[in-house]
């Protein structure tokens, strides 16, 4: 029981930390866009940079989302993963 709850509680810390993460990782990207003044209509200027994109946000999904994207998606495709 001890062992479960541990786990438990590991994985609770885990999710949250990496939502706080995220959070933050948006938050900076965000602000570089607005100062350098950057939007969506020049995502092909950066579509090959993957997650280093100034476009690219994180986003946190649930494990009924995880397998839902279709074989051909691409980081031009859409900047969440």
């Amino acid at each position: 029981m001890l062992y479960l709850l541990l786990n438990l509680s590991f994985s609770v810390v885990a999710s949250l930390t990496l939502s706080w993460k995220y959070y933050s990782l948006n938050k900076e990207k965000e602000e570089l866009c607005s100062r350098l003044g950057i939007d969506e209509s020049r995502k092909d200027e950066f579509k090959e940079m993957g997650d280093c994109s100034p476009l690219f946000r994180y986003a946190r999904r649930s494990l009924t989302q995880v397998g839902s994207f279709p074989d051909t998606h691409t980081v031009s495709d859409s900047y969440v993963i």
